[in-house]
């Protein structure tokens, strides 16, 4: 929540002083304007948000169920009504 927090302000900051002259980095040679700062740092919080929200929907998947161990079981097919016959007369 934070990060997306983060991401909206500074999307907002980026948005509200885009083409403004008037910072604080103006006076201060070689830093870029505030609107480029914001939005450099728009991109690291969605990321955190994307990894956060993909581990939040991975805790909610089913468990893949584990194979069978020890002995392979034969796959038994439905038997026809004739062999079902044969094996009530042997009976």
């Amino acid at each position: 929540m934070l990060f997306a927090a983060l991401a909206v302000v500074f999307v907002g900051v980026t948005v509200d002083q885009f083409g403004t002259q008037q910072y604080v980095t103006d006076n201060v040679a070689g830093l870029p304007p505030v609107y480029i700062i914001s939005a450099l740092l728009v991109l690291p919080c969605l990321v955190f948000v994307a990894g956060f929200w993909m581990l939040l929907i991975d805790t909610f998947k089913q468990p893949a169920q584990p194979p069978p161990t020890g002995q392979p079981t034969e796959l038994t097919l439905p038997r026809s009504r004739l062999d079902r016959l044969r094996i009530w007369r042997r009976a």
